[in-house]
């Protein structure tokens, strides 16, 4: 029931009640010793709007924060920060008691409050309970299917696959040795609500050099770049830490 509502909260509660959840929130956060550490003052307005924008954008709305902030990449923007247990659950207390404030109707509310959950358990990074992918499903991440999985969560880390990634993605799980079928299978798989949720960086540094080693070649295989290709390859790139500099070092080499 609450994940099929996702896509369609901001059609239901519409773009003031999502901006006063989120005034609410805040106004919690100085007043909370673990998150208030994690806001600079300075800055404090600016995080309130992206959260806001991210929402309403998430949430079935305008596609503001992907033009002002490019893809999402959560997991990357909030690695600065100890995201342990208590951290996600005073983020979770916080936004669930500014959901109650604002007095939505029950079940967009708690389609609201799992998705919420989701994310905050998404962004743990410190701990024997922090977020584990479950794109790699045990086995390890540099077999064909696992890489293929990271590459696709990586394209649809903002909800959505877009026609120009298609063919990129297909090309990629050629010169992985995949399937066609296969990976139509994943991609549907990863077609619902929470398909952002599946994006996660792979561990170890030589994981990431060799996927993004094996991308630049697939692009690069007909000799040429088009601009749609060189976007792929640099959001993957940012999602895997890399700097812009880097990226284009390698797309030169």
């Amino acid at each position: 029931m609450g994940d099929a509502l996702v896509g369609k909260l901001y059609s239901i509660l519409g773009e003031e009640a999502l901006a006063r959840i989120v005034a609410a929130f805040y106004r919690r956060v100085p007043e909370n010793p673990i998150l208030a550490p994690m806001y600079p003052e300075q800055d404090f307005a600016g995080a309130e709007e992206r959260l806001r924008a991210f929402l309403i954008y998430r949430l079935g709305g305008p596609d503001v924060y992907l033009l002002r902030r490019g893809h999402p990449r959560l997991r990357m923007r909030h690695a600065p920060f100890v995201i342990d247990k208590a951290a996600r659950d005073a983020w979770v207390s916080c936004m669930g008691e500014a959901l109650d404030e604002v007095e939505l109707p029950d079940e967009p509310r708690e389609a609201l409050r799992g998705f919420l959950g989701d994310v905050a358990t998404f962004l743990m990074n410190r701990g024997p309970s922090s977020y584990v992918s479950p794109t790699l499903d045990g086995r390890s991440p540099m077999d064909p299917m696992s890489k293929m999985r990271l590459i696709v969560g990586a394209a649809m880390a903002d909800g959505k696959l877009q026609d120009a990634e298609q063919p990129v993605v297909l090309r990629c799980a050629e010169r992985l040795g995949l399937a066609v079928e296969d990976v139509q299978g994943l991609l549907d798989e990863l077609t619902d609500e929470q398909a952002f949720l599946f994006v996660d960086t792979p561990e170890g540094a030589a994981d990431r050099e060799e996927i993004l080693t094996d991308l630049i070649a697939v692009v690069r295989a007909d000799g040429t770049i088009d601009s749609d290709e060189l976007a792929f390859v640099h959001a993957i790139g940012e999602l895997f830490g890399f700097s812009e500099e880097t990226i284009e070092g390698r797309l030169g080499g």
